[in-house]
C-alpha cells in the first residue's frame, strides 16, 4: 500500500460497544458504517463497523477499548487499515501483556507502529 493508513476499521461491534467508543472519542474521529452480510436473507442483522481516523486520539481510544475487551493477558483483534487511495489491508493485532509494561501503553505502542503514527513523548 502507498502511504500511511488514514483509518482503522473494526467490524462486529455491538450497540453497547459502539456506545462506549462514542463516549470516549472526540467528534469527527469516529464514524459508523453498517454492512449487510454476504448472501444473507433479508431481516438479518447487518455488521456494525467502527471507522476511526488514524491519529493519536483515535489510537488512544482504540487501545483503551482493546484493553477492556482482552482475554486475560492476551489482546487479539482483526482490523482493516484503510488508505487514501481506497486500498484496504486486513491485519490481526496480537499482543501479550505482562507486568513489565503498562498494558495501555503497550497496546498504544503496537497500534502506533501498525499505523505509522508518532506518539508524543
Amino acid at each position: 500500500m502507498d502511504g500511511d493508513p488514514i483509518a482503522i476499521r473494526v467490524a462486529g461491534l455491538s450497540a453497547l460497544e459502539l456506545q462506549e467508543l462514542s463516549k470516549k472519542i472526540a467528534p469527527g474521529v469516529l464514524r459508523v458504517e453498517t454492512q449487510a452480510l454476504d448472501g444473507s436473507r433479508s431481516g438479518s442483522e447487518p455488521i456494525t463497523i467502527a471507522v476511526l481516523t488514524v491519529g493519536v486520539a483515535g489510537l488512544k481510544v482504540l487501545a483503551a477499548w482493546l484493553l477492556e475487551e482482552r482475554r486475560n493477558n492476551h489482546v487479539e483483534k482483526t482490523v482493516e487499515l484503510e488508505y487514501a487511495g481506497g486500498g484496504k489491508l486486513t491485519k490481526t493485532i496480537r499482543i501479550e501483556l505482562d507486568s513489565s509494561t503498562a498494558p495501555h501503553e503497550k497496546i498504544l505502542t503496537e497500534l502506533a507502529a501498525l499505523t505509522n503514527v508518532e506518539l508524543p513523548r
